[in-house]
């Protein structure tokens, strides 16, 4: 605090073993270190957004990626005001994370399957709205899947008696 009173920065006051990996500093000489500098770049928030925070409550929850030599690791940081002070406390989500990418990739190798095949591939959702239409739909209807793809009157242009419509 200033002479003021005012909240000007926030000092390290404990951290457990775990973080000496990656703040490559042991605990002991991180104590009572401005909060800042002690963190890898792009790890900490800005300290303007820490009093911020400090002074109206609440809490926040980020993916950060810190380089390393591996090409860098994911962590879930979460910030929490505390009436003395902020907790913040950080989750390794790298194994997450690659899975989500292998889950992405193999979405999309998915879908351009789906897109070159020279068969008629449409899918609906539970609402009856078109969620997948192909080149090869386009091609035979003339509508491409900018016109189709979830509006809700595509159907009605493709079986305009209700009745059709119900039957599907």
């Amino acid at each position: 605090r200033d002479t003021g009173g005012r909240v000007i920065d926030f000092n390290l006051a404990d951290s457990n073993t775990l973080s000496t990996s990656w703040l490559l500093h042991p605990a002991a000489a991180r104590a009572g270190q401005p909060v800042a500098p002690v963190f890898p770049p792009g790890a900490c928030l800005p300290v303007e957004r820490l009093i911020d925070m400090f002074q109206k409550g609440g809490r926040e929850e980020a993916e950060v990626r810190l380089a390393g030599p591996s090409g860098g690791t994911w962590y879930l940081r979460n910030t929490i005001a505390l009436p003395d002070g902020l907790l913040v406390f950080w989750r390794d989500i790298s194994a997450q994370k690659r899975v989500e990418a292998e889950l992405k990739d193999r979405e999309d190798r998915f879908r351009r399957v789906i897109q070159y095949l020279p068969l008629l591939v449409v899918a609906l959702d539970e609402r009856r709205n078109i969620v997948v239409w192909n080149q090869q739909c386009e091609r035979v209807t003339g509508y491409s899947a900018d016109e189709v793809v979830m509006n809700p009157n595509a159907m009605d242009m493709f079986f305009p008696d209700p009745a059709a419509r119900e039957r599907m």
